[in-house]
Order: structure tokens, then sequence, then C-alpha cells
């Protein structure tokens, strides 16, 4: 298939998202819900170009895209949860560079026309873990409730040690107390 009719399949694919997502779209209602919308819709229009142009090197390499993003994202949350990864940088950038390796194990250079697809795909896995910030507010009070439990605790330590101390000191004198003493 010639660049001409890939370039034109693009064009024709992304006026129809566009001419297709937007009347769905009810803008500052509800995020989640447009986020939900649009990925769904992404969907329908790469299924479509598969149908129109199975052998299509450039819908084939956008398809791999996205799921290599979706495992990247998915392996980053991994590293994330065991402390390797911290910032949103680390993990993004972590992300991007398994994207680029996959590409390149197929055989693909990957240059700045492929970064925004990228860069898109990894975006849009992220947005389908779901996830929500959690405001300063609710963080603050979880704090407060964990330092208190562990106050709780800490005394609790404070008492068990205090016991064992007196039950050794008692034990302690009732061995010396019941010696017998040896007569030489």
């Amino acid at each position: 298939m010639d660049i001409n009719i890939i370039t034109s399949l693009v064009s024709v694919m992304v006026g129809g998202a566009i001419g297709c997502i937007s009347p769905k779209i009810k803008f500052n209602k509800n995020i989640e819900g447009n986020i939900n919308t649009g990925l769904a819709e992404a969907d329908n229009l790469i299924s479509t170009a598969k149908l129109i142009a199975p052998n299509s090197k450039a819908v084939n390499v956008i398809d791999f895209i996205e799921k290599r993003a979706e495992k990247e994202v998915q392996n980053v949350e991994q590293l994330a949860h065991t402390g390797d990864l911290q910032s949103n940088e680390e993990k993004f950038k972590t992300a991007q560079d398994g994207v680029y390796n996959s590409l390149e194990l197929i055989g693909i250079k990957s240059d700045d026309k492929w970064r925004k697809v990228i860069d898109d795909s990894i975006q849009s896995a992220v947005n389908q873990l779901g996830h929500k910030a959690v405001p300063e507010i609710e963080k603050d009070k979880k704090i407060n409730e964990l330092q208190q439990q562990l106050q709780v605790v800490q005394a609790r330590n404070n008492q068990l040690q205090q016991t064992i101390a007196q039950i050794n000191a008692s034990t302690a004198q009732t061995v010396i107390q019941t010696q017998p003493v040896q007569t030489v």
C-alpha cells in the first residue's frame, strides 16, 4: 500500500474520530465518562482501520504500540508498588523506554513521528488504570490515624517490656532464694 493511500486513510480516520467523538462528549460534566467514551471510540476506529486496510503497516504498528503501552504501564505499576519507581516522570520514562525497545525488537525505528502515538498510548493505558489522586486532606487524615495507632502500639510495647522486666526480676529473686546451700 503506498504512502499516499495510508496518509489519506489516516486523515479520514482522524476526521472521522473528531466527528464521532465530539458529539458524544459532554464537556466539564463527567471527565471519567469522557475518557471512557474517547477510548471506546478510538478502539472502534482502530478496528475499522484494520478492516479497511488489514495489511497496513501503520495500523498494525499503532495496534502493537497500544498493546505494548498497556503491558509497559502494568509493569511500571508493579515497579512502583515495590518502590523501584517513585516519580511520575520515572514511571512515564520507563514505560516509554519499554515501548521503544519493543519497537526496536520488531525492526521499527522509533522517531519523532511515533513519539506522539507512543505518549498518547501510554497516557491512555494509565487512564485505564482508574487511579484517582488522593486529596491532601485525606492523606493528612490517614497519616494522623496511623500516628495514633503507632502511639497505642508503642504504649502497649512499653507495658509489655515493664511486665517482662518485673517477671525477670521476680524470677531472679526466686532462683536465688531457692538455691540450696552447699556445705563444704
